[in-house]
């Protein structure tokens, strides 16, 4: 996959999991009327960071391994480290319904860029190490 591809990815992958925090915390199956409502009411600090974080971890991958090299698809393409990752997400996701954090929200979005860059090219031919 394309740099550009898992930017979008990121981003998709951080919007699914704003709708997936706002129904848990709302106690309601999510509809496209609230989820466009929570991101009108969210602060420019939190878009901000679901942005930068899921693209963040979206990239994060090619940069600990370049592709177009011997080491393109080791560790950092991992099924190991996906389910690591998706280990943590949860754990992000059970602390942030408990109580919201700056911090354990931006890990929330990194871990679900991170987790978009391994989907994604998990669909590829070469899949993951």
């Amino acid at each position: 996959m394309r740099k550009n591809t898992h930017i979008v990815g990121g981003i998709l992958f951080g919007f699914m999991g704003l709708l997936i925090l706002e129904s848990f915390k709302r106690g309601a199956l999510p509809h496209i009327g609230w989820s466009l409502e929570s991101i009108l009411h969210m602060s420019f600090i939190s878009i901000f960071l679901m942005a930068a974080m899921s693209i963040f971890g979206a990239i994060l991958p090619d940069i600990i391994d370049p592709p177009f090299t011997a080491k393109h698809r080791r560790f950092a393409h991992s099924k190991a480290l996906l389910f690591i990752l998706l280990v943590l997400w949860a754990i992000s996701f059970i602390s942030l319904l408990d109580r919201s954090s700056l911090g354990v929200l931006a890990i929330y979005y990194f871990l679900l860029g991170y987790i978009s860059h391994l989907a994604l090219d998990s669909l590829t031919p070469s899949g993951l190490w």
